[in-house]
């Protein structure tokens, strides 16, 4: 992740502008933004931000990475849903596998994941479905 952010030092920006390294095609594509980000007032009249969060470490790279991938696609609604893959693609413009779960037994799909971790391979899941709300057998959000 940190190849992504220009900004090298991993410190906040004092002028609050950052850069990101997006790919198409594997083209780098430099966006930049600045750090004002949306946000919606809240019950108790606090104010949060309106998509990514703050992270536990009060850092912001998450809602600054989200700002950006909203820039290159035009706007905030045009990154909602999709596929995980993309967003990996788009982040460090080199090649990917999928593979569906239900193409493999438990067993074979568990050694491609082993095969890939602790190479920096990227692993990533995802489930079908379009809603936040609803759950598959297994408690997993589709």
């Amino acid at each position: 992740m940190e190849r992504v952010f220009l900004n090298r030092k991993n410190e906040l920006s004092a002028n609050g502008v950052y850069a990101v390294n997006l790919f198409a095609l594997g083209v780098p594509h430099s966006i930049v933004i600045d750090d004002f980000l949306p946000v919606q007032q809240i019950d108790d009249g606090k104010w949060r931000t309106e998509f990514a969060a703050v992270g536990d470490d009060e850092s912001l790279w998450g809602m600054i990475l989200e700002k950006a991938f909203s820039k290159y696609h035009g706007n905030y609604n045009r990154i909602a849903g999709g596929n995980p893959s993309y967003g990996v693609r788009t982040l460090v413009g080199g090649p990917y596998e999928i593979h569906a779960h239900a193409d493999y037994t438990d067993d074979a799909l568990w050694n491609i994941l082993k095969k890939h971790d602790g190479k920096d391979d990227i692993i990533q899941a995802g489930t079908p479905g379009t809603s936040d709300a609803d759950t598959n057998a297994d408690g997993l959000v589709q």
